[in-house]
């Protein structure tokens, strides 16, 4: 595609009229040159129509006629040429956004110039619908689940990342988030940019919704050095920073002003440096700083703002366990809610869970409260009976603003304990032969017709991924799903994303 740099479309005439030509022109009588069949504007979907236009040309003089099709963003920028015949058969790529389209016709005989301006509105498939992040055990891809009409998914776009870019992404899920308002160039200047966040075991992406283009990826994600990847890679979202992780370590963009959409340097663990390793699991929102669990020191850690050295949580008082070097690893963490503290405070506490194990004693399992306030930390424990079905889970969901419930998965089946009284029960009964990938507690409120608030079980059949959507009531899943998506891989996650969906529509735990 030819770009040319132009400030209005009237240089361009210039330009081209002012082409050195010795033709011999006949003067005698002005030509009249007419375009129709061109219609003033036009609405596409990239990466789905063809933009065709077929003109009509009629001329008072002999022709001899040269054609071009050009489209310009904006009346100062590139003028990407797109077509030199006279019939525009175009498949659209261009990102989401308004264009002009301009049709140049010269008559090579006369040297006359015809153009004709059109608006051109692009329009996207990929900014509503369900985002599943699945793998095959080596490489990565994204299906989008179409709903056009309401929270029902009508059309499946499989494996629709490696057919935008022409390959998977390498490596297998480890995390999926969503930023709205993540700065990148993507369509020229600086700009909040509607990013999805697809962490594998090898890398880090930041896809753009409007083209579903690779946007930057572990090569140009971060300042200086390319970080170690490996398990647990992952983007969460902070009160006043982005935190990447990468296999463990922390790296942070500051949202409180304008930046790059840069990774900085590694966090340090404390000021001798010394070595840690985070979990993937974590307490984090919007609000306030998140809550992290280093499972080398065995302690409890945030980070404030972007700040370059983690902060090790002090005990709140009345705290059960330590927060620091508590010989603990962390199996399940989330953010439960966070609660505003009126004056004289005038700040966020979060309250979430986790599901913690004990190094010298593996058969110690707790389940804990945890109560932040700042940099402190209040811990309430509950120890987890070998008898309980919630010892032996391996997947897990914490319903979020929601009733006070845990629901996990043990021999692939799904329970929920209530977290009030320690009562569990079987939820839904996994068909045989089908294994538990993830458990998610999604809930979208912002437009009546795609509203939900679903518990999402996804599970995998040889090679194939099944993903059930219930409705619940009182804490308790319907026994038939609402509705269930299938497709090609194993899905490890997934996120319904509109156009009013916001970065902190949902939790950044699980």
């Amino acid at each position: 595609m030819k770009h040319l740099h132009i400030p209005a479309i009237s240089l361009l005439l210039l330009v081209l009229a002012c082409t050195k030509d010795k033709s011999n022109y006949d003067y005698s009588e002005k030509e009249n040159i007419e375009i129709k069949g061109v219609l003033d504007n036009y609405s596409v979907i990239t990466l789905k129509d063809t933009l065709r236009i077929n003109p009509e040309l009629t001329s008072n003089k002999d022709t001899d006629m040269e054609y071009r099709w050009g489209l310009y963003k904006g009346q100062v920028g590139v003028m990407d040429t797109i077509s030199y015949t006279k019939n525009l058969s175009h498949p659209v790529k261009e990102s989401a956004g308004n264009y002009i389209l301009v049709f140049y016709t010269r008559n090579k005989k006369t040297g006359v110039i015809k153009t004709k301006q059109s608006g051109l509105s692009v329009n996207t498939r990929f900014t509503r619908g369900w985002y599943i992040a699945k793998d095959d055990g080596a490489d990565s891809d994204l299906d989008l689940f179409l709903t056009p009409n309401n929270i029902l998914a009508e059309e499946k776009l499989e494996n629709i990342y490696s057919t935008v870019n022409g390959s998977k992404l390498a490596g297998n899920i480890t995390n999926l988030s969503f930023l709205s308002a993540y700065y990148t160039y993507d369509n020229g200047p600086l700009e909040r940019t509607r990013t999805l966040m697809v962490s594998t075991d090898k890398d880090i992406n930041a896809i753009g919704i409007g083209r579903l283009n690779l946007i930057r990826n572990k090569q140009t994600l971060f300042l200086g050095d390319i970080p170690e990847m490996g398990a647990p890679n992952a983007v969460i979202l902070g009160s006043s920073a982005y935190y990447g992780l990468a296999k463990g370590q922390l790296y942070s963009i500051s949202t409180n002003s304008l930046n790059s959409g840069l990774f900085g340097s590694k966090t340090r663990r404390n000021s001798s440096n010394a070595d840690y390793s985070l979990s993937l699991f974590n307490s984090s929102s919007d609000a306030t700083n998140p809550v992290f669990f280093d499972n080398t020191s065995s302690t409890f850690v945030t980070l404030v703002n972007a700040g370059s050295t983690l902060t090790e949580f002090s005990d709140a008082a009345g705290t059960k366990m330590p927060a620091r070097n508590n010989n603990k690893q962390v199996l399940f963490m989330a953010l439960k809610y966070i609660e505003y503290q009126p004056a004289p405070k005038y700040s966020f506490i979060s309250k979430g869970y986790g599901v913690l194990q004990d190094k010298t004693n593996p058969s110690l399992k707790i389940l804990s409260y945890l109560e932040q306030d700042e940099s402190s930390l209040k811990i309430t424990n509950d120890t987890i009976q070998p008898s309980s079905k919630l010892f032996n889970a391996t997947q897990y969901a914490l319903l979020y603003e929601d009733e006070n419930m845990l629901y996990f998965s043990t021999d692939n089946q799904i329970y929920s304990r209530n977290l009030n009284n320690g009562f569990e029960q079987l939820q839904y009964a996994v068909p045989a032969g089908e294994e538990v990938t993830f458990i998610r507690h999604h809930t979208y409120t912002s437009e009546a017709a795609y509203a939900f608030n679903f518990v999402i079980v996804g599970t995998r059949k040889n090679d194939q991924y099944i993903i059930r959507m219930f409705k619940k009531s009182s804490g308790n899943l319907e026994s038939t799903p609402y509705q269930v998506l299938q497709g090609k891989g194993i899905a490890r996650g997934l996120l319904y994303i509109a156009p009013s969906v916001r970065e902190d529509t949902y939790p950044n735990s699980f």
